[in-house]
């Protein structure tokens, strides 16, 4: 009798997993050999683009804010500046207002000084006589009659006598009159300022006008410039207009002022001021 293979499944096991009977797994994809892997994308998110542009502001407003602060330092430096500028020109003006005081307050003591002497000067002073031998101011006694002539024909006596002195007294020369004393200031200045400028006060009266009156230059001389004056006594500084100042104390803690008592010709140089004639 011919036997008959039974039906797969039925009364016999299974094929084992990986065997030869076993269905083969997909092998993984990769790259194949010789082409280069494809470069990674990467995707920027919404978001991070929003906080880039809100840092690009933000650093914006930040040098915005350093600038502004910047510009108000050197503002309030260059305010600080002018006023600590104003604060020494006020000290200089009032300097100046006390000077003027005590140079007013001289002249009063002086002025009453010289009406006193003057005073005791002509009390002092004898009585001038007459031209008849008598005081003024006290009549001459009166003569009596002797055996002289009368009063009225002495006194023709004693007119034509002295008519007769006065024809043989020799007449006398007459001093020859002296000159004017000069009533200027002539001030002669070498630097090596362009342009410059005196202001200045004469005989006690107010101050020019800053800068001043501008000197002009000599003819024949380098740097050297001169300027006349009216008036018998100066007080006065040099200066080139653009706030460049010439002073005795211009380097110390109370600046002081060049000084002329008299009139003249004078030079100033380096500081060093001397008259000429």
């Amino acid at each position: 009798m011919q036997a008959h293979a039974s039906a797969p499944g039925l009364g016999q096991a299974p094929a084992p997993r990986g065997g030869p009977g076993a269905p083969r797994a997909a092998a993984p994809r990769g790259p194949r050999p010789g082409v280069p892997a494809p470069a990674p994308r990467w995707r920027v998110a919404g978001s991070n683009g929003a906080e880039g542009a809100s840092a690009r502001v933000e650093e914006h407003k930040q040098r915005e804010i350093a600038r502004m602060l910047l510009t108000t330092q050197k503002n309030m430096l260059a305010l600080n500046n002018s006023r600590v500028k104003v604060q020494e020109e006020l000290a200089v003006a009032n300097r100046r207002i006390q000077d003027l005081e005590r140079e007013v307050e001289r002249l009063r003591t002086e002025h009453a000084a010289a009406a006193q002497a003057l005073t005791e000067a002509r009390m002092a002073a004898p009585p001038q006589q007459a031209p008849g031998g008598s005081r003024t101011g006290s009549p001459a006694p009166p003569q009596q009659y002797g055996g002289g002539p009368p009063p009225q024909q002495q006194q023709q006596v004693q007119q034509q006598q002295q008519q007769q002195m006065q024809q043989q007294q020799p007449p006398q020369a007459q001093a020859p009159q002296q000159p004017a004393p000069p009533t200027t200031i002539t001030l002669t200045y070498v630097s090596g300022w362009h342009n410059v400028y005196i202001h200045y006060t004469v005989d006690g009266k107010s101050w020019t006008n800053v800068p001043g009156k501008q000197l002009t230059p000599v003819e024949g001389e380098h740097n050297t410039k001169t300027i006349t004056i009216e008036g018998t006594a100066l007080e006065f500084v040099m200066n080139n207009g653009d706030n460049d100042w010439d002073s005795p104390g211009r380097f110390a803690d109370k600046p002081k002022n060049y000084m002329i008592a008299a009139p003249g010709r004078y030079r100033l140089r380096s500081g060093k001021l001397e008259r000429e004639a």
